[in-house]
């Protein structure tokens, strides 16, 4: 093993080491309440008309509220949410008759907090809410056609989610870091002759040029149609930020296809194995990460599919696809030869 490659190993060694001390030093301030309410709806009435939980916070600081009661039993009656400070002030209201709901990012002091639910069956209870809790707003329509008759099992949860910005964004840049390292290993491990320089050729070079251009209109085309489909929200479901990282994997995928095809990818003296097998942990961590949170479903955890929760898994289809690329243009170079 290389000089270079042995101070990689003990630079990302670090990296992990200094990534797990953090891990375990940062509090995990996530709150939550849970109210198990059965709800009664006859001629209009709601029983009972209204119910409460109680939110403690241990630690003040930066949070966000997150309020869910998507159950997909279709209750015949809105609920109407508020939370309230020790102080009696209104923090986060949101109505629905199943949801899933953020807040704005808000300072929070430690301390006790009651989330109050009204269960709204008819057009005066909800005109009543209105002018009671919102005297200032204009009343909205009400639509009536779900209300119905019957008993539902409500389940309503309210978390107090902390913001880790700055954590968050170091550790997106120490996850670039993270991964150029771990390439510049890769690309140390895999020369054949340590004594000898890898390098590209003029064919090569050249094949690569004209693959960079292919990602370029490639990533050209896509994100005009990704600016159109963001602007006209077609796929509302699907925040921009998917969209941007997905045309950014589909130039590199453009662009690794070409140059794999055109046996430009590898540099001359280098090991195409350590490349496959490096790629294959990358796949396969990714794929794991990724099947997980969709065996979680955290993915549509709040209704919005991110880039936080997508994005491992598809890198490892984009991981997938080289590699297949890759063993079906070998086949066909032995092919070839025989």
């Amino acid at each position: 093993m290389s000089k270079k490659a042995k101070s990689i190993i003990i630079i990302l060694i670090c990296m992990i080491t200094l990534g797990c001390v953090m891990m375990a030093i940062v509090p995990n301030n996530h709150y939550s309440t849970k109210l198990n309410a059965m709800v009664t709806v006859q001629d209009g009435k709601p029983e009972p008309a209204s119910n409460r939980a109680g939110l403690n916070i241990g630690k003040s600081g930066h949070y966000t509220l997150h309020a869910e009661w998507w159950l997909g039993i279709d209750p015949g009656f809105v609920t109407a949410l508020r939370i309230i400070d020790a102080a009696g002030e209104e923090i986060f209201s949101v109505t629905g008759v199943e949801l899933t709901a953020d807040s704005v990012e808000m300072d929070l002091e430690a301390g006790s907090y009651t989330c109050e639910y009204e269960f709204l069956a008819d057009y005066d209870s909800y005109a009543e809410y209105c002018r009671t809790h919102f005297p200032e707003e204009e009343i909205g329509d009400f639509d009536d056609s779900f209300v119905k008759d019957g008993t539902w099992d409500m389940t309503y949860t309210v978390e107090a989610n902390p913001s880790y910005r700055a954590g968050y964004m170091i550790g997106i840049l120490c996850g670039i870091v993270f991964g150029i390292l771990l390439i510049a290993l890769v690309a140390a491990l895999a020369k054949k002759d340590t004594t000898a320089v890898s390098k590209y050729d003029e064919r090569q070079i050249a094949m690569q040029g004209k693959a960079t251009k292919y990602a370029f209109y490639t990533m050209l085309v896509y994100s005009m149609l990704a600016a159109v489909v963001a602007d006209l929200e077609l796929f509302p479901l699907i925040s921009p930020a998917v969209l941007l990282f997905a045309g950014t994997v589909l130039g590199a995928a453009v662009m690794g296809s070409y140059a794999l095809w055109k046996d430009a990818y590898f540099k001359l003296n280098e090991s195409k194995r350590t490349w496959v097998i490096a790629f294959g942990l990358i796949a396969v961590s990714n794929l794991f990460i990724g099947i997980t949170n969709l065996v979680r479903g955290e993915i549509t955890a709040d209704g919005i599919i991110r880039v936080s929760e997508v994005g491992n898994l598809i890198c490892a289809i984009f991981m997938v696809y080289l590699l297949i690329l890759y063993f079906v243009k070998t086949a066909l170079d032995k092919k070839e030869e025989e």
